[in-house]
């Protein structure tokens, strides 16, 4: 009996710190958004070095992304072509002063579309998002990071 009691609340512990953690994550996200306070661009080279070393350092391999433009040149696949020069591909940046937040598409087991979404200034904080969902633009992404936001909370 004490042994599941313990089991019990330490699963009720972890879960509820899990709830609050997407609870954080998509309404400092949603704030960002909303505070419309960031330049909007489909250009990776608005991307500041701090974001790309960043990023290469959490996914354990370069950061080569490349622009919408660039269609001929994704790597989609888990197999690694040498004449492939990018593998993942930049739908948009918003970027102000502190925050950088990306939405891009990568390949491997399967194409999805990622979110990160990165405070490089200050406090460091970084906030990924995968999906199925293609997110193409900013009403998308807020009705994805409104709709995730709600679906963690019910956890």
């Amino acid at each position: 009996m004490k042994y599941s009691i313990f089991f019990l609340y330490t699963f009720l512990a972890l879960g509820c710190e899990n709830s609050i953690r997407h609870e954080k994550k998509g309404s400092e996200v949603l704030f960002f958004l909303n505070s419309n306070n960031y330049n909007f661009s489909k250009s990776k080279a608005i991307i500041p070095k701090a974001v790309k070393d960043s990023l290469t350092v959490i996914d354990k391999e370069k950061f080569k992304i490349g622009d919408f433009s660039d269609n001929g040149n994704f790597n989609f696949s888990d197999v690694c072509c040498s004449n492939i020069e990018f593998n993942k591909r930049l739908n948009f940046v918003l970027l102000n002063d502190s925050v950088c937040l990306m939405v891009y598409r990568k390949g491997g087991r399967g194409s999805n579309s990622v979110v990160d979404y990165i405070r490089y200034k200050g406090n460091y904080t970084h906030f990924r998002y995968t999906t199925n969902t293609e997110l193409t633009d900013l009403k998308k992404l807020q009705f994805y990071v409104r709709h995730s936001a709600i679906i963690a909370n019910r956890k």
